[in-house]
């Protein structure tokens, strides 16, 4: 069996931090070898073992520290992460009304047969111009000249998988 270092210092199991260094001093000054001349062996036994002592409690509060601090770290991860999940579910209902309105407004927006014919005539030669096509500073999924050239189908089936994905994406 080991020893029983309490024993050692001369203090209760429930003793406090500023006990135990207080018994540690104490002992050490009354068996440091330099302070017993006359007995100076079992000064320097009786030494090395009240410094092991004390050396075994440091170790062990270095090791309660570090878990500690690992647990503070872990608990303030999980904290902000518990904050962050409601405005990223927010944004995500945002962005999945922002799409459904698109695909509302594209679906209504369909060229019906009627207004296909009259798109179809060209005008005469004294009034057409170089057409020219605007560059877009929209994202792809908003509606651009880009998107009227896509089959209506294509872009509803387009902004129907985006729903999906953040869908999925809230889910997480």
């Amino acid at each position: 069996m080991g020893v029983d270092y309490y024993k050692v210092l001369q203090v209760d199991r429930s003793a406090k931090d500023d006990d135990l260094k207080k018994a540690y001093r104490k002992l050490a000054m009354k068996w440091h070898p330099d302070k017993n001349p006359n007995n100076k062996k079992d000064a320097e036994a009786k030494f090395k073992t009240i410094s092991e002592a004390y050396d075994a409690y440091e170790a062990n509060e270095e090791i309660t520290n570090i878990h500690n601090a690992e647990t503070d770290q872990a608990e303030l991860l999980l904290e902000s992460q518990k904050e962050n999940h409601d405005p990223r579910a927010q944004l995500a209902r945002q962005q999945q009304k922002l799409l459904m309105v698109q695909a509302q407004s594209l679906a209504a927006a369909s060229p019906t047969p009627s207004t296909i014919s009259s798109i179809l005539t060209t005008p005469p030669t004294s009034c057409r111009q170089k057409e020219r096509k605007p560059k877009s500073f929209l994202p792809r999924n908003c509606f651009t000249p880009e998107s009227k050239e896509k089959a209506p189908e294509e872009t509803i089936k387009e902004l129907k998988q985006t729903i999906k994905m953040l869908e999925a994406a809230m889910e997480k």
